[in-house]
């Protein structure tokens, strides 16, 4: 894993906004996993806002506003900020990746309120 500057963050972060908003935003998605005997069931709806937290991006950019900027190519370096941890990183590496969770999970289907549509 080669740890990213700040041109390669917004070249990562604008595809995959664009991704995001083809593949993804205003969808629900049920993930259903099993663990020992539990099934588990969560819905997700991806929304603008969701869009900054998956970066792992620090900024002053409030999450609506940072998904906009990032979409039209508008962020700059001076934006963003990497956390200390490591974080930003990691989800970097895998951020373009998950924009297609729709179409590599092991099933896949249009969900709203829990029922298939």
């Amino acid at each position: 894993m080669k740890s990213k500057n700040k041109a390669e963050a917004l070249r990562i972060i604008h595809n995959s906004a664009v991704a995001y908003k083809n593949n993804l935003l205003n969808r629900n998605v049920m993930f259903v996993a099993l663990k020992d005997e539990l099934t588990l069931i969560f819905e997700a709806k991806f929304l603008p806002s969701n869009f900054k937290h998956l970066t792992g991006i620090i900024t002053s950019l409030n999450s609506t506003r940072f998904f906009e900027a990032a979409f039209s190519n508008k962020l700059k370096e001076s934006d963003i900020s990497f956390a200390r941890d490591g974080t930003t990183q990691k989800k970097l590496d895998v951020l373009y990746s998950l924009m297609s969770i729709h179409k590599t999970a092991k099933m896949a289907g249009d969900f709203e309120s829990s029922h298939k549509v």
